[in-house]
């Protein structure tokens, strides 16, 4: 005769196997992966950035454009020059669903790009104080919503401070990395 000693703790773990147990039972075990190539329609195999919106679309960031995914079709959105409200550039290296503004933000090496899915068009934003709606070659390396509805906008140098609500961003802190050539002749 064996005697099974159960710990406290213990019984979470017991709990979640008999848990799994049922739903395996009940036909919960079927987890399937598929996989998205190139062939089955995704812009390009190098996918830098993944979220997912309020409608339960994957959005994919790739060095080719960025992808929706609904679970059976790929849409691909990229830069087109004859339309202003077109993806602002095709790399793609960050990707942040907005839950506020319920929209997509892509960044990108040349600025951001806000998808409106009511209107299916973007909203282009240079990033570049030196040069006003210029075309930057500002890096979007991180995106931030605060507890105020402020979207902060990291890039290599700066970071600004955007309300989206307004379409306006003002820059916060902006830093000027001299070459080293310019700091040896000070």
């Amino acid at each position: 005769i064996s005697f099974l000693v159960v710990k406290t703790n213990n019984w979470k773990i017991i709990g979640f196997h008999f848990l799994l147990l049922i739903l395996a039972r009940f036909g919960y075990s079927q987890v399937t992966f598929r996989r998205l190539s190139v062939q089955e329609g995704i812009s390009n195999s190098s996918v830098i950035a993944i979220t997912q919106d309020n409608d339960h679309f994957l959005w994919f960031g790739t060095r080719d454009g960025l992808n929706r995914f609904d679970g059976y079709n790929i849409q691909i959105f990229r830069k087109d020059r004859g339309n202003p409200n077109s993806l602002l550039f095709d790399d793609i290296r960050l990707l942040y669903f907005d839950p506020l503004l319920k929209n997509i933000w892509a960044g990108s090496k040349k600025g951001l790009s806000r998808f409106i899915s009511e209107k299916n068009e973007f909203h282009n934003y240079h990033f570049n104080p030196t040069k006003v709606n210029d075309i930057s070659e500002y890096y979007i390396q991180a995106l931030l919503r605060d507890s105020k509805g402020n979207l902060w906008v990291g890039v290599p140098d700066g970071l600004y401070l955007f309300n989206a609500t307004k379409d306006k961003y003002k820059n916060l802190l902006f830093i000027r990395i001299l070459p080293l050539a310019e700091i040896l002749l000070l």
